[in-house]
């Protein structure tokens, strides 16, 4: 919406697709995920943002819905951990060692993709890790909340760019739309952790 009203003249056509198909290769501009090697700014690529990482649900599931103020009550509550192999930060293990608690991974609530674990962790079905841009919305809207008062500061160890295709290099609407979707990323996670 913000775009629109401040280039109308730029035409913008948003297709999800997954990254590897054929189809993704002949878009003009992909936002894709990518490790932090892999996100350095070039002719033909932009780094846009990291996001934060942080326990979050429904604030039903916590004494009078107010964030944690002891990581050990934690424990005490259901843990959805994304199926698959997560890594890092997406694991609960890590969060364990990085909140000093003993406890081996959970297998509370084990859910396909990140986008089911919010929806649960929002339904009160108990406490997932989510990304700062991720769970934004739910977070304004009071649907989920931090679980921790006190969270350690963790960032993702991937990394939003924007990939155009080489006849776009030095183009003056891709450099616009790009340009645009940092600083909106950035006010968004600056709303949510003050400095």
């Amino acid at each position: 919406k913000g775009f629109r009203a401040r280039h109308p003249e730029i035409e913008i056509a948003l297709v999800p697709v997954h990254s590897d198909t054929p189809a993704a290769k002949s878009l003009d501009v992909r936002i894709m995920w990518t490790t932090l090697a892999e996100a350095r700014a070039s002719a033909l690529q932009a780094p846009l943002f990291r996001e934060r990482v942080f326990p979050v649900c429904a604030p039903s599931l916590l004494p009078g819905g107010k964030p944690l103020a002891h990581p050990a009550a934690l424990l005490d509550l259901p843990l959805i951990q994304k199926g698959g192999a997560p890594m890092g930060e997406w694991r609960w293990a890590y969060w364990f060692r990085k909140l000093g608690l003993k406890r081996a991974e959970p297998r509370d609530l084990v859910l396909g993709d990140i986008g089911l674990c919010l929806t649960a962790a929002a339904e009160g079905a108990g406490v997932a890790i989510g990304r700062s841009l991720l769970v934004a919305a739910a977070i304004g809207d009071g649907r989920l909340i931090p679980a921790l008062a006190a969270a350690p500061d963790v960032m993702s160890t991937k990394v939003h760019v924007a990939r155009w295709r080489q006849g776009l290099a030095g183009d003056r609407s891709t450099r616009i739309l790009v340009g645009w979707l940092a600083r909106a990323a950035e006010e968004t996670n600056r709303g949510m952790f003050p400095p």
